[in-house]
């Protein structure tokens, strides 16, 4: 039913486009707002408690909407839960479309369109230290936080259901949380860190399948064990790329937005056999 719902989810969104703008995060953003007022937390969530009180309800109240619906009417109402829950969690904008976005709008000389349209796409992170070109911070954001976010809500959906991707979406919202704060919110890092962990990891090899894997493990060897996931796939991303020496930045680009298509197919499509296979 996993498998089912992610298919019916990606099809609503290619074919409705209004569904693109569902989404978890004014909801978060009120929660997170409200909570913190209630406890007087100021800037600071390194406390344990209010990061538990933060992430940990919603989380429960879905695994419990999965445990009464899964069940039911020959699973129906929960395959149908599955693919909203999707729906609220899954990115507006992937990774490989912002990069179409953005070459299309390179090839016409609207350089300050594509510039707008990569900067409404960084994270917090990306805007303490982002490259000057264009086309370095649009390549950096798809392969280090477009893709691995798709990967690791589908990750999570197969692995534990709607709670799973309810889980990384929280991780997700809870980490810019943490970086709009300027003091506090380590723990609500560690928590997007930890749940990216082992999806990162898939996706550098996917990155090196799809490229050139040797030099991705050397890469991986070379950053050594403690690296961020943020840094391992920009740098392992990068290192698969089989540019020449003078192509253009839509080129390059281009090669970027076909490296991460042919990854993600490659890692979705092993994570859905394997499902059906070995069921989890």
């Amino acid at each position: 039913m996993d498998v089912i719902a992610i298919i019916l989810a990606l099809t609503a969104c290619h074919y409705l486009p209004a569904t693109r703008d569902w989404t978890l995060d004014d909801t978060f953003r009120r929660y997170a707002d409200w909570l913190q007022r209630r406890l007087n937390l100021a800037d600071d969530w390194n406390d344990t408690l209010p990061v538990l009180l933060l992430l940990v309800p919603p989380v429960l109240l879905t695994g419990l909407l999965q445990l009464l619906l899964g069940s039911r009417l020959g699973g129906i109402p929960g395959l149908l839960f599955g693919v909203l829950v999707l729906l609220f969690c899954l990115p507006g904008l992937r990774a490989d479309q912002m990069l179409s976005r953005v070459i299309k709008a390179m090839e016409q000389g609207r350089e300050d369109d594509a510039r707008q349209l990569v900067e409404s796409q960084l994270t917090p992170a990306d805007d303490e230290a982002p490259p000057a070109r264009v086309a370095d911070r649009a390549s950096r954001q798809a392969l280090s936080e477009g893709a691995p976010d798709l990967l690791a809500l589908a990750f999570w959906f197969i692995v534990v259901g709607p709670l799973g991707a309810v889980a990384w979406r929280l991780a997700d919202r809870a980490r810019w949380l943490a970086d709009r704060h300027e003091h506090g919110g380590q723990a609500l890092r560690v928590w997007h860190h930890w749940l990216g962990w082992l999806p990162s990891r898939l996706l550098m090899l996917g990155y090196g399948l799809m490229g050139n894997l040797q030099i991705v493990i050397g890469t991986w060897r070379e950053l050594g064990p403690y690296v961020s996931n943020h840094q391992l796939l920009d740098r392992a991303g990068h290192a698969a790329l089989n540019l020449a020496a003078n192509a253009t930045d839509p080129e390059r680009l281009a090669a970027v937005r076909q490296l991460i298509r042919r990854a993600l197919l490659l890692l979705l499509a092993g994570l859905m056999v394997l499902k059906l296979i070995i069921p989890i």
